[in-house]
């Protein structure tokens, strides 16, 4: 989380403070949520890897009980493409038992046009869908965590050209 983003939610929670009633602890509850959530994106952010994707098509292993293949529905370009991911487990069957959070955005101009985090959609046939919104020409990065039994088990993410 960057400086500016903390800086807008501690302006936020003395804003709500200074709305809310003045009961006993109101505010000081709230500062103390706040510094929790900001304590924990803090941690994700400075814990977290995010291992370089393999290119798209091609098996990206998790682990030694399941893998995916990504894939942009067509060549990325202005507007919008799709991410495709299918997951797959040991046997080579597809699994949806899984979630995948998607970001995307210009490492070059963070912040000003990223996507935040977005759950990819389930189709009928158990591919995960996400749309992805190109709205000028530059590097963008996408970044995927894929979540098992509500934990983080993998994170990647792979660079695209516009």
């Amino acid at each position: 989380m960057n400086l500016g983003k903390i800086a807008v939610i501690l302006l936020m929670a003395s804003l709500m403070c200074f709305s809310t009633s003045f009961g006993e602890g109101s505010c000081q509850e709230e500062h103390q949520k706040l510094r929790s959530k900001m304590t924990e994106n803090a941690k994700e952010t400075a814990d977290t890897a995010y291992y370089p994707l393999v290119a798209e098509g091609k098996k990206c292993v998790i682990n030694e009980n399941y893998h995916f293949i990504y894939k942009l529905d067509k060549r990325p370009k202005m507007g919008t493409s799709i991410l495709r991911v299918e997951l797959f487990n040991k046997q080579g069957k597809r699994d949806t038992s899984w979630k995948i959070v998607g970001n995307f955005g210009m490492p070059s101009m963070s912040g000003a046009h990223d996507s935040g985090d977005m759950f990819f959609k389930l189709n009928q046939k158990g591919i995960y869908l996400l749309p992805i919104n190109i709205v000028m020409p530059g590097q963008w990065e996408v970044k995927l965590k894929f979540i098992q039994n509500e934990k983080i088990v993998y994170r990647g993410n792979f660079k695209l050209s516009v």
